[in-house]
């Protein structure tokens, strides 16, 4: 009986987003309403000639992250005749953010670190880091940090910088405040 508790719930672990194409998705067009969310996004997306803002909400476990990675794939790999888009997904509570104390420059700390790796990965590109050259010398200050900045990958530049903002309240307010009258 444990057992099968135990495998019901590895089925069903609703903090394990599905990939595309799991054979455990099972679509809710029925009651979402008319049509393939994903589809209606994706071209949305590709069609607007405006920047969209998208909300994704609903409780854990809901199905959202399994959609936005639906959403990926779909841009990441579309018909033969579509434009093709360079995604960056990832869940900034699983090393990035404290979601408990969370502010805009946390979020824009770990969003570069994501899209940095992203490139180095995928495409082996790097970012160029010119315009975080100005906040070095705080960030060593608010470190105590000896490390050389520039010899650093830009993304593990901002690793160091989202750990601490993590880890340490005095360091999330100082950071805050050097990046406020540039966000």
């Amino acid at each position: 009986m444990a057992q099968d508790i135990a495998r019901l719930y590895q089925q069903c672990d609703p903090a394990r987003p599905l990939q595309p194409g799991d054979p455990c998705y099972i679509p809710f067009e029925g009651v979402r309403g008319e049509g393939d969310l994903i589809a209606q996004l994706t071209n949305a997306l590709r069609w607007s000639d405006v920047p969209l803002q998208v909300l994704f909400a609903g409780h854990r476990g809901g199905g959202k992250s399994t959609e936005l990675l639906r959403l990926q794939h779909a841009l990441a790999h579309p018909p033969a005749d579509e434009a093709r888009y360079f995604v960056v997904y990832f869940e900034a509570d699983s090393e990035d953010v404290d979601v408990n104390d969370v502010d805009f420059p946390d979020l824009l700390f770990a969003i570069i670190r994501q899209v940095g790796k992203a490139l180095r990965e995928r495409v082996h590109e790097e970012l160029r880091p010119a315009w975080l050259s100005r906040f070095v010398d705080d960030f060593k200050r608010f470190l105590g940090s000896e490390v050389d900045f520039e010899k650093l990958q830009l993304d593990a530049k901002i690793a160091k910088i989202t750990a601490t903002i993590k880890s340490s309240p005095d360091a999330r307010v100082a950071i805050r405040k050097a990046l406020e009258p540039n966000c």
